[in-house]
């Protein structure tokens, strides 16, 4: 009989040990967790880009583990955005028409399609529901013009770099908005390859009294601020807990 006592509570502490790193395990788990957000934003392009302020839309998603202390998180993961912006007109030559003996100025404009796209890595700190956070990436953005003012389908890519930060709120236990702001850096950009003009027709007799902005500008800081909402597939956190 003392032997199987013996047994039985060797056996028994052997189990709640399995149980206990069974569950130690699954709160480290409950620690990673993978971050999908929906941006609906605006961008404010800088004005050597020749663009005008326009909307746009994206998605990112974040993987995220601690970092130092409970409440801080470092993630990376990817982004992606894509924008309608049309160029601005006074920044490229007019176009002239002769018609008799009366000649028509007009400036021409033209609709292009943005897309960026790359990684970035987010260090955040959490105070409850509320979390604030900071970012920094780049990839690389492509431009296509109009087919139809170009005469074909032409488009050219660059890289870029982006850094900023934002503010996130738990509305519920996977789910939350975010605020974010971010300076969105245009590398290698060449505002001539947006001009839609046709040579011949270029007119250079009238001069600009305020000039366009320095078209040999290949930096171009761009301000974007949106509306994030994000989901997160685990929002339990440590044990289980609420955050």
């Amino acid at each position: 009989m003392p032997m199987n006592m013996n047994l039985t509570r060797t056996a028994s502490a052997a189990g709640a040990a399995l149980l206990l790193g069974a569950s130690a395990a699954a709160g480290q788990s409950a620690l990673n967790q993978f971050n999908v957000g929906a941006h609906l934003g605006w961008t404010k392009y800088g004005s050597a880009t020749a663009l005008e302020s326009a909307p746009f839309i994206g998605i990112d998603g974040t993987y995220r583990i601690p970092f130092g202390s409970a409440n801080t998180d470092l993630g990376i993961g990817f982004t992606f955005g894509a924008a309608r912006p049309v160029t601005r007109g006074d920044q490229f030559p007019v176009v002239a028409f002769d018609f008799g003996d009366t000649t028509f100025l007009y400036t021409v404009a033209q609709r292009v399609t943005m897309l960026t796209y790359g990684g970035q890595a987010v260090l955040g700190q959490t105070f409850g529901r509320l979390r604030a956070y900071a970012l920094g990436g780049g990839g690389a953005y492509t431009i296509f013009l109009d087919a139809r003012q170009n005469i074909g389908n032409e488009s050219f890519a660059k890289g870029y770099a982006s850094g900023g930060g934002g503010l996130e709120y738990a509305i519920a236990r996977n789910v939350g908005v975010r605020f974010e702001a971010r300076d969105l850096i245009l590398l290698g950009y060449d505002r001539n390859r947006l001009d839609p003009s046709v040579g011949y027709s270029t007119d250079r007799r009238i001069g600009d009294v305020l000039p366009a902005p320095d078209a040999t500008k290949r930096t171009v800081h761009n301000l974007q601020g949106s509306l994030v909402f994000s989901y997160l597939p685990n929002r339990r956190g440590r044990g289980g807990a609420e955050p």
